[in-house]
């Protein structure tokens, strides 16, 4: 019998984020087992997992198409992540 409000999700179904990467609340998974993702904003889908996601948001060129509906915020914030990881991993 389900719970009043329906059923809770299962814990590893395809629509929960696999990590706690920041990403994942601008993107959805459409199929893991081939890392495919989902913009929230363009609904465009990725492969090549949550990375690519963050390419697509900062609109990085050559790797993945561009989003043409994240906002400015958005965009910057993922750019700025994105440079912090890249300087912890050279200086690691």
């Amino acid at each position: 019998m389900a719970a009043e409000g329906g059923a809770a999700p299962a814990p590893h179904s395809s629509s929960n984020p696999p990590s706690v990467d920041p990403a994942w609340a601008h993107g959805i998974v459409v199929d893991m087992a081939r890392r495919k993702v989902q913009c929230k904003y363009c609904t465009r889908v990725l492969s090549g997992g949550i990375f690519r996601l963050k390419q697509h948001l900062v609109r990085i060129k050559g790797e993945v198409a561009p989003c043409s509906k994240v906002s400015a915020e958005v965009r910057i914030q993922f750019c700025q992540y994105m440079k912090e990881k890249e300087t912890s991993k050279v200086n690691n």
